[in-house]
């Protein structure tokens, strides 16, 4: 009788086992409904391919060997890398001189001013900090302004270049004001 009670107390444990499995696994009907909602957020194709899209006998177009080239829109032909920069470069730089010069002054001087108003409450904040008792503390906050003088003398610079710029070019010097408020 013991061997009974054992033999069923075994098949009892392999089928409570067998459920704790099955039950770990996801209900297939959930995952159906997970999927479902999920195709009905998922974003629309923004291009439908038919018929048309496909070369004679529904076989799609070979490929364009490009080789190392890009495929230029402009020329509808493969082009270099480099060719593809100096081409771009020459569009945005064509772009800029169709602008008028006051309003790209105006936009390099607003730029600048904004980052020198940016950065000086900090510096002044941290220059009006008392000397800490702390080496390593007052070793960064030293090394915090000095970062922040280095940056403000960038834009010193950035707008003393934007100033000759406009001169050469013949733009007022009154479309950059006001001048930044550097600090001392």
């Amino acid at each position: 009788m013991s061997r009974s009670v054992f033999v069923g107390v075994v098949f009892m444990v392999a089928c409570a086992d067998a459920a704790a499995a099955q039950s770990g696994e996801p209900d297939l009907a959930a995952i159906a409904r997970q999927a479902e909602a999920a195709k009905a957020s998922a974003p629309k194709a923004k291009k439908s391919y038919t018929n048309a899209d496909l070369g004679a006998g529904g076989v799609p177009p070979a490929p364009v060997e490009l080789g190392e080239g890009f495929m230029s829109s402009s020329l509808d032909k493969p082009i270099s890398a480099e060719e593809m920069l100096l081409r771009s470069e020459a569009k945005a730089e064509a772009e800029l001189k169709d602008k008028a010069p006051d309003e790209v002054f105006i936009k390099q001087a607003a730029a600048i001013r904004r980052q020198v108003e940016k950065l000086a409450p900090s510096l002044s904040e941290l220059k009006s900090r008392p000397k800490s008792p702390d080496a390593e503390r007052q070793k960064r906050v030293d090394q915090q302004i000095a970062d922040i003088e280095r940056q403000m003398e960038g834009f010193r610079k950035r707008w003393a270049g934007l100033e000759a710029e406009a001169r050469t070019t013949k733009v007022s010097l009154a479309v950059l004001m006001p001048a930044p408020a550097f600090p001392k």
